[in-house]
């Protein structure tokens, strides 16, 4: 039986509170709309491309970030 105090908290001898089922939903959990052997065509994207480019961008903040510590040295 819950019973409150008035003030929004719950007394002792109340029981549990009520939890919701825990929804899996990280890199782990499995996928429902996913089958076995099919790619999902929404997610499916060129990542090499993607890659390529962050690579290419970290090369340059550190060249930058050389000049610059070598105009202050």
């Amino acid at each position: 039986m819950t019973q409150n105090n008035g003030s929004g908290f719950r007394v002792q001898g109340s029981g549990p509170a009520p939890r919701k089922p825990i929804q899996h939903t990280g890199p782990g959990a499995p996928n429902r709309h996913a089958e076995l052997g099919k790619l999902n065509p929404e997610r499916d994207t060129s990542m090499t491309s993607t890659y390529i480019q962050v690579l290419v961008l970290e090369a340059v903040i550190i060249v930058a970030l050389w000049l610059f510590g070598r105009l202050f040295s």
